[in-house]
């Protein structure tokens, strides 16, 4: 997280805004950090656990690379990041769903 919060100074800077980190999306990023650490406590195995400690850390990579893509140029390299967010981000919650719904 603290990796994502020096990325986010830097896109700030570079966009003029200022150098320091957006406190929302530190905030944000505390609370995500807080939920993928938390599906780690889930029984290891398989079926729903399995599917809710995969979920969980994929999330976060999903919002990492939204703020890694900051500092791409405009062009190739941020549609294909736009791509894996959107892969990455519909696999984590899929399977953060899934998970939970076969808990009941």
């Amino acid at each position: 997280m603290a990796a994502l919060a020096v990325v986010d100074g830097l896109a700030a800077r570079r966009d003029g805004a200022g150098s320091t980190p957006d406190p929302v999306v530190a905030g944000y990023g505390v609370l995500l950090a807080a939920m993928a650490a938390l599906t780690q406590g889930a029984p290891a195995g398989t079926g729903p656990f399995a599917a809710i400690r995969i979920g969980g850390p994929l999330f976060l990579v999903s919002d990492a690379i939204i703020v890694a893509r900051q500092v791409l140029p405009e062009g190739r390299g941020r549609d294909v990041a736009d791509g894996i967010v959107m892969s990455t981000y519909t696999a984590a919650l899929g399977l953060l769903v899934d998970g939970t719904a076969r808990l009941r």
